[in-house]
């Protein structure tokens, strides 16, 4: 007995006789399936008279008797009987306890003479001293040899093996089993299952016993089936077999076959009709095998029992007539093939054609070992069915590995793909069969679709190499196997790299198709191809590596100087590996060690983004370059790397000796061990400086083809404008030499000036502008000559400052107004050497005499009598060494509006300004000076304090509005006040673009006003920069708040330009303003631009640049006569107008195409007349919203057309498609998916319904 048994009973020995009913809530919690204990136990229940067994108990006690829900496995049935017989026999001594108070004084003796008396039964008091048990010796060893065979292990089935055969709708089902059992004496009690199927004969019962030893069998029949009793005196093995029938189901076109099984495992034999096709399998079942025969059908099924379901379709029974021809393409495509350890992809070009409706239609295409599937294809019209099995390769000598297909096998089953899967050497080793995967394709309908074209199976391969080592591997390559067709033509190619050797054995049969490049597999790569007459076979291929030298592609440009030959060398190399080394055999060239670089960017032939090169000599005289890495590791395969030095050779020009030079030996084996000197094979280019002329000697010259300078040569020249002659060499030609002779050219200038003086009241600016133009050699620090009073000069080239040096000239001297004022030379040392076109400016200055009674002050004369003098303006020259062409000097003045300047000649005098009016005047190139006549003139209309133009620029920026007034003034009271507008803060003050600090100009800040101080009473120009609070919105009004000088009498036009960001526009120019600006085409919209732009208006006033705009804004200028009036503009954003507009124009092109009436004539007229007139009265917003209208009637028409296009595109699909085997059904044949069918049940529906599959 169990430890919880012996407890319970010793709890129900010490209980008192009250306490009796305990036993029967004892025996209730056992499981009574053991007929013989049962029946033992109701006996003894009816001896159970004593008052402490109430009828209760005992009903109590025969419902658990009757009951089979108990605790199965923990007590045995006979356990169970000990418990009973324990529980009875206290009771019993219990009511004889009750009955005689003083019984224990009549009771035997147990113990005579020092024995124990085998028919004494013991008694066992508890601690009151009644009795709880009395037993015989007997008694006792039969509740020994219960509870040992408590100990043993339950009888489970062991086996069980069912046959099935199919007819007339019925099955006929024979089943198999097999017990172990391991006790004795005990009633076994096993299901059988068989709870749908009748028994039509006896059960047959077999057991391992000796014949002296007879056990009892029964087979009852129970709610879940049958049940198989077993009583067997000694433990031993037995079986039974037991024959029943039951009854086919079937649906639409299958057939279903259904058979309740024990949890065990069978083997399951099934025998079909031999038309029965499409058999499927539940998942967790394995169909192994199938076979047809002349019975049948033969399906070997491995299951764990339950409810085993089956099910078939019934095919044709008639003869085929028919035949299936084949036709595959496989292609291996290895990543590394020198590793054997990556897998090789392969694709299988697959044309099937069936010939007749009766043709086989399977056809199986079976993978070698060590394959997986990558990508299969997948059916869209239920015409073709894909499923994928497993196989066992069987070995042939001729063919390789055949797979045996076994149909409807699970496809859960196929090993998962993995870097671990073995291989096909791995599957021959190995004592145990290796699976293969097959497909498997069906065509259901033959006539209609006899031919499939094209397919594409996506699979890879590990392969197991037969030897290896770091040059050579060898494999043998396998085929597919396709089988189920009358004929198949094979083809089997392998793609890999043109660095390898290889060399294969096959069958005399096959034969080499092709051997040359592969197509679309990249440069480098070749492709062999074997064509199979009959059967595919394995090819064994050994791949070797071949010793490659590296190919190059060299480009020289040799540029001769007046002392030195430099030679700049491009090598442009494809390497094995990373061991990239070139020997360089020089001749007569110096290399330079410090300029051998590799180029990490191969376009540019200058770059610095380099890496050095190792470079060493050799005691034989050879330089050899290596860009190896330290770690680098083995060779990875070919590698592209341009490298570049430079050499150099003496020559000097004025020997007058010819030039000739040849070009460096390249040795290309310096890696393998094994020199190879050649010249190779590249471009040539000579190029030299400016100052030489080159002169090739084509007689003299040997191994180059002259070819004309392309653009892609360009590259190799230092400067744009340089030019250079092209030559081409060839390895297999003569050894290359360039012979010829270079000239030196004379330095040819041509220079031409302009000068530009600006005249005012108290000096005179001179600018000149110098045009050089150098050929043939470099001008290098020309010296000028200048008048010492004119000094300090400024000197620059565009951005630029020249320094120079003064030197002074002794000899040289000048008169002038009876001063006497030398000649002064400067070198300019700062200037670089020039050689092309270049652009000198000169700026200086003059003061000019007083005029009348003081500086600044007219003459008291008559309104006709003008005040005059005489200035000698000087001018720089240039002082050049050779010849040089001048150009004649254009001279152009400007003044102000009360002085005219004259050119002063020797016979008369040429006005050179009238109203302000600048007109240029040749003079003598090389004139040093000229005479300038001024009057000074008076006139009634020149009040105290006159403007000659005002320009507000304001510029909008987010939250901040700054303005710039700018003026031209001319005032007699030598100050200028201006009034700024309420609550702008002044940021900075100019006067001729000169900052004034506050001393010089002073701010009220409580009047807001700026004094500005005039050094004359010539013009000068007045700049006052302030800001003001403007945050920008959506739709924001904009009022012109102005500066103004106070009592200013203005005489010309003022301006106001407008600057906001560039998502922001006007709508129009207020009434008070005059629009100066057009609207031109901007490439793709109309835009608005203004030829009075920022740096426009400060030529106009002589201002100077202070700031400057940001990009990406719009600006807007407006004029008017007289001062800036007070107005208002809106300045709208992009978004508000595009979105109402673009609103507008969606919601009339929905009403032009609802409803057809507004599409009438007289609407249009009407509404374009409407249009027409808006854009009379507001041109600029008209222009502004007819573009957003415009490109809102685009997007309208895209979408109607799109909308168009798709309405009449025709859908049309192919058979098959690619598909991931992932989603690859398990164990029956493959059709199109629930989600499938769904996607393209409208568009198949129509042109070819699909048939029903059968499928629930």
């Amino acid at each position: 007995m169990s430890d919880w048994m012996l407890s319970k009973c010793c709890r129900l020995i010490a209980c008192r006789a009250s306490e009796g009913c305990c036993f029967t809530s004892f025996l209730g919690s056992a499981s009574w399936t053991d007929p013989i204990c049962r029946a033992a136990v109701k006996t003894l229940s009816a001896r159970c008279a004593s008052e402490c067994v109430s009828k209760f108990q005992i009903d109590q006690l025969n419902h658990s008797l009757t009951r089979r829900d108990g605790i199965p496995g923990r007590f045995s049935s006979v356990a169970c009987l000990v418990a009973a017989i324990l529980c009875v026999l206290l009771n019993a001594s219990l009511v004889e306890a009750q009955e005689e108070d003083q019984a224990p004084e009549a009771n035997p003796l147990a113990i005579v003479d020092g024995l124990l008396q085998a028919q004494q039964k013991i008694y066992i008091q508890s601690k009151d001293g009644r009795p709880l048990m009395n037993y015989t010796l007997e008694e006792l060893r039969e509740l020994e040899k219960v509870y040992r065979e408590s100990k043993q292990m339950p009888a489970v089935l062991s086996s069980a093996d069912v046959k099935a055969e199919i007819k007339d709708g019925a099955a006929e089902i024979k089943a198999d089993y097999s017990v172990q059992l391991s006790r004795s004496g005990t009633i076994e009690r096993l299901d059988l299952g068989l709870k749908n199927c009748q028994l039509i004969d006896d059960p047959k019962f077999e057991s391992d016993d000796s014949p002296a030893v007879k056990a009892e069998y029964r087979v009852l029949p129970t709610q879940d089936g049958y049940q198989w009793l077993v009583l067997s005196p000694e433990p031993g093995k037995h079986r039974l077999s037991v024959t029943s029938q039951t009854v086919v189901d079937r649906s639409v076109d299958r057939h279903n076959l259904t058979i309740d099984l024990p949890i065990v495992n069978c083997v399951i034999r099934v025998t079909l009709p031999a038309n029965a096709v499409e058999e499927r399998v539940r998942l967790e079942d394995v169909i192994i095998n199938r076979a047809v025969d002349a019975s049948g059908v033969q399906l070997e099924v491995r299951s764990r029992g339950g409810s085993f379901t089956l099910d078939w379709r019934l095919g044709r029974t008639t003869e085929r007539v028919g035949a299936v021809e084949a036709e595959s393409e496989t292609v291996y495509e290895p990543l590394d093939v020198m590793d054997s350890t990556q897998f090789w992809s392969a694709t299988t070009t697959l044309n099937l054609r069936w010939y007749g409706d009766d043709g086989n239609t399977k056809v199986r295409i079976a993978l070698p070992v060590g394959a997986q599937w990558n990508s299969l294809p997948y059916s869209e019209f239920d015409r073709f069915r894909l499923t994928t099995v497993l196989a066992e390769p069987v070995a042939d000598a001729d063919s390789g590995a055949v797979a045996k297909v076994e149909a409807g096998t699970d496809a859960s089953a196929i090993p998962e793909t993995g870097a671990t899967q073995t291989g096909a050497g791995d599957a021959a080793a190995s004592s145990e069969p290796q699976r293969v995967e097959v497909l498997e394709i069906e065509n259901l309908e033959p006539s209609e679709f006899p031919e499939v074209e094209d397919l594409k199976l996506q699979w890879r391969w590990l392969p197991a190499q037969k030897m290896s080592d770091r040059s050579m591997v060898s494999y043998t390559v396998p085929a597919p196997v396709i089988t189920g067709t009358d004929r198949h033509d094979a083809k089997v190619g392998v793609v890999f790299p043109r660095a390898m050797e290889l060399t294969y054995q096959a069958n005399p049969s096959v034969r080499v198709q092709r051997r040359n490049l592969a197509e679309d597999s990249g440069f480098g790569r070749q492709q062999i191809q074997f064509a199979f007459p009959d059967a595919p076979a394995d090819v064994s291929m050994t791949f070797r590596k071949q010793q490659l030298l590296p190919t190059l592609r060299t480009t020289y440009r040799v540029h001769v100087g007046e002392s030195q030959l430099e030679l700049t060398a491009w090598i442009e190399g494809w390497f094995e590996g990373v061991a990239a080394e070139l020997g360089v055999v020089p001749g007569q060239w110096v290399i330079d060690e410090q300029s051998s670089f590799a180029l990490r960017d191969p376009n540019s032939a200058y770059t610095d983004d380099t890496t050095a090169l190792s470079v060493r000599r050799t005691e034989d005289g050879k330089w050899i370059f290596s860009s190896r890495e330290e770690n680098s590791g083995e060779p990875t395969g070919r590698t592209s790397q341009v490298w570049r030095f430079k050499a150099y050779r003496k020559w000097d020009v004025k020997s007058g000796q010819e030039i000739q030079f040849d070009f460096p030996l390249i040795d290309r084996g310096i890696a393998s061990g094994q020199p190879h000197l050649e010249h190779g094979s590249g471009l040539l280019l000579v190029s030299s400086d400016q100052s030489l002329a080159l002169q090739s000697d084509s007689a003299a010259c040997a191994g180059l083809f002259a070819e004309a300078m392309a653009g892609e040569y360009q590259n190799y020249l230092t400067t744009p404008s340089q030019t250079a002659t092209a030559y081409r060499f060839q390895s297999l030609s003569a050894a290359p030499k360039w012979v010829g002779s270079a000239m030196v050219l004379a330095q040819q200038i041509r220079l031409g000036c302009d000068v530009e003086v600006d005249v005012r009241e108290s000096q005179a600016k001179i600018r000149q502008n110098f045009d050089l133009q150098v050929s043939n050699r470099a001008l290098i620090q020309p010296k000028m000559r200048v008048r010492s009073d004119v000094l300090p000069i400024q000197i620059s080239m565009g951005d630029l400052l020249i320094s120079y040096v003064e030197q002074q000239l002794s000899d040289a001297t000048v008169q002038v107004d009876g001063t006497n004022h030398q000649w002064r030379e400067i070198q300019l040392t700062g200037l670089p050497a020039v050689l092309g076109s270049a652009r000198l400016t000169v700026e200086s200055s003059v003061p000019l005499p007083p005029v009348g009674l003081g500086t600044g002050q007219l003459p008291e004369q008559s309104k006709s009598q003008q005040a005059e003098s005489r200035v000698s303006l000087p001018l720089v020259t240039m002082q050049l060494e050779n010849e040089v062409a001048r150009s004649p000097v254009s001279l152009s003045v400007r003044s102000s509006r009360n002085i005219d300047v004259l050119l002063a000649t020797d016979n008369s005098a040429v006005s050179l300004t009238t109203s302000n009016a600048a007109r240029p005047l040749e003079m003598e190139p090389d004139q040093d000076s000229f005479e300038l006549i001024l009057r000074y003139r008076s006139s009634s209309n020149v009040g105290r304090l006159v403007t000659q133009g005002v320009w507000l620029q304001t510029l909008l920026a987010g939250t901040d509005r700054r303005d710039r007034f700018v003026a031209r003034v001319r005032s007699e009271s030598g100050q200028v006040v201006v009034q700024l507008p309420d609550q702008s803060q002044l940021d900075k003050v100019a006067l001729d673009g000169v900052l004034l600090t506050t001393e010089l100009a002073p701010y009220d800040y409580n009047t807001n006003r700026v004094v500005v101080a005039l050094p004359d009473t010539g013009e000068h120009c007045v700049e006052a920069v302030y800001t003001l609070s403007e945050p920008l919105s959506w739709a924001h009004r904009l009022r012109l708040k102005p500066a103004v000088i106070e009592d200013a009498q203005p005489q010309d036009r003022c301006y106001w330009q407008l600057v906001m960001p560039g998502i922001f526009h006007l709508g129009w120019c207020p009434p008070e303003l005059t629009a100066e600006w057009r609207w031109q085409w901007s490439s793709l919209w109309w835009s608005r631009v203004s030829d009075k732009d920022q740096s426009a208006l400060e030529r106009l006033l002589g201002a100077q640049i202070l700031t400057r705009i940001p990009t990406n804004t719009n600006s807007y200028t407006m004029s008017c006569l007289g001062d800036l009036p007070v107005a208002d503009v809106w300045v709208l954003s992009r978004f508000f107008m595009w979105l109402p507009m673009g609103l507008l124009t969606l919601f009339g092109s929905w009403l032009l195409l609802s409803f057809p009436v507004l599409r009438s004539p007289h609407t249009l007229i009407a509404v374009a007349l409407i249009l027409l007139s808006g854009a009379m009265i507001w041109p600029d917003m008209s222009m502004l919203l007819g573009q957003t209208a415009v490109i809102t009637f685009l997007l309208v028409g895209i979408i109607s057309l799109t909308r168009y296009l798709v309405d009449s595109r025709v859908r049309r699909r192919s058979v098959f498609a690619a598909r991931p085997s992932s989603y690859l059904e398990g164990s029956g044949p493959y059709t199109v998916s629930q989600r499938a069918r769904a996607a393209h049940s409208s568009g198949t529906a129509q042109s070819m319904p699909a048939e029903p599959t059968g499928v629930d």
